[in-house]
């Protein structure tokens, strides 16, 4: 399935100069480009927006979301780092 930047905003509730942002600081991949030079967006990138936006909606930083997606993209390596980004932000709810 392919999306153009306005369904991708629909699908995710998310505007699209928030999606563009995403893109320029790294935290959503690089999109590539349709002959007309058009973004084509796919059913894993409107995955990854959703996760993004509920760690948003979560309060967790856009420099923590990127190190989640990198340590998902390695998913052989230790838990510890996860483990304590995550009970950094446990810690921060239970106060």
């Amino acid at each position: 399935m392919s999306l153009s930047i306005g369904q991708l905003s629909k699908k995710a509730d998310v505007p699209i100069d928030t999606i563009r942002y995403y893109e320029k600081v790294g935290v959503l991949d690089r999109i590539q480009r349709s002959e007309n030079n058009y973004r084509v967006y796919t059913e894993q990138t409107l995955n990854d927006l959703l996760f993004i936006k509920h760690c948003r909606e979560l309060d967790i930083s856009l420099s923590d979301i990127k190190t989640l997606k990198e340590m998902k993209a390695e998913p052989k390596q230790a838990c510890t780092k996860i483990d304590n980004l995550v009970d950094k932000y446990l810690n921060e709810v239970s106060e």
